[in-house]
């Protein structure tokens, strides 16, 4: 059986800018993998290469055992593009209806699936309006709606949070969640932390070479950080006192909205470590919800491409 993704050596030239530059990996099986990389790193470029918008200078790109834009792909590759837009003056669920099937899909079946995947993001009450009539966000899962529409076996987001409230952005991240275990995600994002937290595979693209690709977990397994959620929300006191744990390095608030905390620390006996801050906790009236050891993605990836 063919790999649903084969990137072999892939160039791309623009006169005298070389976007992409031997990049090669393959994707399996369905899963999560985040793209990752500065701006004009080859991010962009790469995924459309992959849509089959754009054709490689060199080097061969397989979706499916195809090249991308066969006629035989129609329907297993869903795309959203950081500029997606829908036209002016017609009401967004009949421009979804029309994209669908153009992909394939029955126009019975696109009814329920943009219902429903709309209902997933939040609701579809404004899907009867026309985009222009929009805020920025429901465009935004209008696009990611449209990328979703017939179950493709491969689905390229570029951005899919950027601009959207954190509620929403949520709602976003479960909805491709749910999908990963029978679709293949590739996920372009600035938020490391938000790519740390959904994908289990991270890509990273630097000058248009790829410069890292590495199991999440992997990564985990080799931290200095412990993530911990709490039941409420931390206070100074909390803070304070598990800086006074000799190995305790610095105590910042989770950067992902939830109640909890990032804890740095320089330790090689981590158990008796996770022990004296549980301790901590306890003593000052908090439950523990959650804690898991691990590197900030972000840190590994400015390690990968280094500085401006």
């Amino acid at each position: 059986m063919a790999n649903l993704v084969e990137v072999s050596e892939v160039v791309k030239q623009f006169r005298a800018v070389r976007a992409l530059d031997g990049c090669s990996f393959t994707i399996a099986a369905p899963g999560l993998i985040g793209l990752v990389g500065k701006n004009g790193a080859g991010k962009t470029t790469l995924l459309s290469a992959l849509a089959g918008s754009l054709r490689p200078s060199s080097g061969r790109v397989a979706v499916l055992g195809l090249a991308p834009g066969d006629p035989d792909l129609l329907g297993s590759v869903g795309v959203l593009t950081q500029d997606a837009s829908f036209r002016r003056g017609v009401p967004a669920r009949e421009q979804l209806l029309h994209l669908a099937r153009l992909s394939g899909v029955a126009p019975a079946a696109a009814r329920t699936q943009i219902h429903e995947l709309l209902a997933e993001l939040g609701n579809d009450d404004f899907a009867d309006q026309p985009p222009e009539r929009l805020s920025y966000g429901q465009r935004k899962r209008l696009g990611i709606v449209q990328a979703l529409l017939g179950n493709p076996k491969l689905v390229l987001l570029d951005e899919p949070t950027a601009g959207l409230d954190p509620l929403a952005a949520k709602a976003v991240r479960e909805l491709i969640r749910r999908r990963g275990a029978d679709t293949a995600f590739i996920l372009s994002s600035h938020n490391l932390y938000e790519i740390q937290d959904v994908c289990s595979r991270v890509l990273v693209i630097d000058r248009g070479k790829l410069v890292g690709d590495a199991d999440v977990a992997h990564l985990a397994a080799n931290s200095d950080t412990l993530m911990i959620t709490l039941d409420r929300e931390p206070g100074a006191e909390l803070t304070e006192a598990l800086l006074r744990v000799p190995e305790v390095t610095d105590v910042a608030r989770r950067r992902d909205g939830r109640p909890g905390l990032t804890i740095r620390f320089a330790a090689t006996g981590i158990d008796a470590l996770q022990l004296r801050i549980q301790t901590a906790l306890v003593e000052l009236g908090y439950s523990v919800v959650a804690l898991t050891r691990e590197k900030a993605l972000a840190d590994d990836v400015l390690d990968l491409v280094g500085s401006e």
